[in-house]
């Protein structure tokens, strides 16, 4: 009777773990995994999550782990501190850690994400289960930021892919287009109104079974061994502006690229005779045409 009590008592932990989405990881995740109520699971969509917290004075470190199904971008009080994950399989899905202290400040704070999904248009290195984001503070202190129904979320409708079509085989993501009359404007302040956003929702939801739960698969969360890629304002050290120029019309200009890829492969060499012989020929003539 002992050993079979003890094996109810495994299974309904690896069910409760599993409810997060964390497969084959004990019970650390505590964080749910979230998405937009009524978003499609697996559709291209732009996202934002918000959740604010008041610090009476700036802790000494503040450290969490985050990830995303496809990407996302995270905003401490308006400064973006992560952007990920780095590139895995479902398997292998990876978090990054980041210390969250350096960015907060006393009193208010806000937490923002930017989440996106590229739908049947990523790029085929782009493993996906579906739209979700996740944040897990490594402590009882920082845990306060966990995702779950105390975050706050809204679909930015401004966001929508464009699929690009190439000769040939295309392995990368779609293009971008944005409506910034459909935007959502300012979410990355504190003073940010969000009243009217919906409540983040479980991405996973557990159901009893007997005498365990029923939950489905998900994610198995690795930490990243790259590290974050470097974010460092750059100003431009100079600009000059050019008068007088006039672009082809694009009628125009996609009739001169039609020619251009009509050039045999192994007429294209390095040498200056060569692109004078070959390729000038058809620049010229774009410029007459101006």
């Amino acid at each position: 009777m002992k050993k079979l009590l003890s094996l109810i008592f495994i299974f309904s932990s690896i069910a409760v773990s599993a409810q997060f989405g964390n497969r084959l990881q004990n019970n650390e995740w505590d964080a749910s995994w979230v998405c937009v109520p009524d978003a499609g699971e697996t559709d291209a969509g732009l996202y934002i999550f918000r959740k604010k917290i008041n610090f009476e004075s700036v802790p000494q470190k503040f450290e969490v782990r985050v990830t995303a199904d496809n990407r996302y971008k995270l905003y401490v009080n308006e400064t973006l501190v992560s952007l990920g994950p780095a590139l895995g399989d479902i398997q292998h899905w990876n978090y990054a850690t980041i210390d969250l202290a350096p960015y907060f400040k006393q009193g208010d704070n806000t937490i923002a994400a930017l989440v996106w999904n590229e739908g049947n248009m990523k790029p085929v290195s782009q493993f996906s289960f579906k739209t979700g984001f996740l944040l897990q503070g490594t402590s009882d202190e920082t845990k306060v930021l966990n995702t779950n129904d105390s975050w706050k979320c809204i679909e930015d409708k401004s966001y929508t892919p464009v699929r690009q079509s190439v000769r040939g085989y295309y392995a990368a993501g779609a293009g971008d287009k944005i409506d910034m009359n459909l935007a959502v404007k300012g979410w990355k302040s504190a003073d940010f109104d969000d009243k009217d956003w919906k409540p983040a929702k479980a991405v996973f939801e557990r159901s009893r079974r007997g005498m365990a739960f029923n939950t489905r698969g998900g994610w198995t969360l690795i930490p990243s061994v790259i590290p974050e890629m470097e974010l460092t304002p750059q100003r431009l050290v100079s600009t000059r502006k050019a008068e007088g120029v006039v672009c082809l019309p694009i009628s125009q200009l996609k009739k001169q690229l039609s020619k251009f890829q009509q050039i045999p492969l192994q007429k294209f060499c390095s040498t200056k005779k060569c692109i004078q012989k070959h390729i000038q020929p058809y620049y010229s003539a774009a410029e007459k045409t101006v």
